[in-house]
């Protein structure tokens, strides 16, 4: 764990955002964060997990500083040391989604900036999508259907090395990624090898994309595709940016996907994607019902509604 401090580069003009979430839910929150951008001239600086670090840098949505430091830590404390104070109150404004059950961090938090500074619960108090619950949060509630993708670019340079590690398959690559951070919204691992075999037999390339929660798996995926295994968030972005269309359950993954431009499509099973389906457009959310789990066999019926939900990525430049 770092005990770093992030300076606040910007001063007292700043905005300070305070993010606990995985890759999916900053994906999410990253329009909240943009409009949050644009009302403080860029000043922002965001805590968020260490390994998202770059990410929130290359959307160009503000500086960023891992979570994990002594900082974050400080909103939860009875009594913070003085360099909490100076540090806080080097903010014009704090958002924070993290601590809203935490008596402390309100407290902390009015001490340094009154009400400047504001805690919001971390998920909706009633169903929505997650993106415009971080939208209401800070004031600029807007439908979901009306918000935007934030568009993100690991760069021109590891978008093409990632091209040329695929410059063997046969175009289009599909990108599979077959994980999720909970197990539960992992579709049918057959019916991702059905959906690999029938792309390999229209003529194209498949590449599995696994992430940390698919440690170990790399050996029940050789036969269906090259298997890859990013080391980092920008390099899976920019192994997905390099591929034609990409195919993924409920995970950072797909939003992620969508959030690089990619064509595809989001199984949805035990979760509702109107609540948390990719942004993007151009990535489909596919619901089954019934939902097959990771280890159950695919029913045809579920692999031939995959593969139509793939037909725009396959056909769309």
């Amino acid at each position: 764990m770092s005990n770093q401090v992030p300076p606040p580069s910007l001063g007292r003009a700043g905005a300070l955002v305070v993010f606990p979430g995985a890759l999916g839910d900053l994906l999410c929150a990253m329009p909240a964060m943009r409009e949050i951008y644009r009302r403080h001239g860029g000043r922002v600086t965001v805590l968020c997990k260490g390994d998202l670090v770059p990410l929130v840098r290359a959307a160009e949505i503000g500086d960023a500083a891992p979570i994990e430091g002594r900082a974050a830590a400080w909103l939860f404390a009875a009594e913070p040391p003085p360099e909490a104070d100076a540090f806080f109150a080097a903010f014009a404004v704090v958002e924070s989604f993290s601590g809203s059950a935490a008596p402390e961090v309100a407290r902390n938090l009015g001490r340094w900036l009154g009400h400047a500074a504001r805690v919001h619960p971390f998920r909706p108090p009633v169903p929505r999508h997650l993106a415009e619950h971080f939208l209401g949060c800070i004031g600029a509630p807007r439908a979901a259907a009306e918000i935007a993708t934030v568009e993100v670019s690991a760069g021109e340079a590891a978008v093409a090395a990632a091209r040329a590690r695929m410059a063997a398959l046969p175009r289009p690559v599909l990108a599979v990624h077959p994980g999720s951070g909970g197990r539960s919204k992992r579709w049918s691992r057959s019916g991702f090898v059905e959906i690999a075999d029938r792309w390999r037999a229209r003529g194209g390339g498949v590449v599995i994309v696994l992430g940390p929660a698919e440690a170990g798996e790399s050996s029940l995926w050789k036969a269906a595709g090259v298997v890859l295994e990013p080391p980092s968030v920008l390099e899976l972005a920019a192994q997905l940016g390099a591929a034609d269309a990409y195919l993924g359950n409920d995970s950072g993954a797909s939003h992620l996907a969508g959030a690089v431009g990619v064509r595809g499509a989001a199984v949805f099973g035990p979760t509702d994607p109107a609540l948390w389906r990719p942004l993007s457009p151009r990535i489909v959310a596919c619901r089954l019902a019934p939902w097959t789990a990771c280890e159950e066999a695919a029913p045809r019926a579920a692999v031939d509604a995959v593969d139509r939900a793939l037909v725009p990525a396959a056909t769309s430049p």
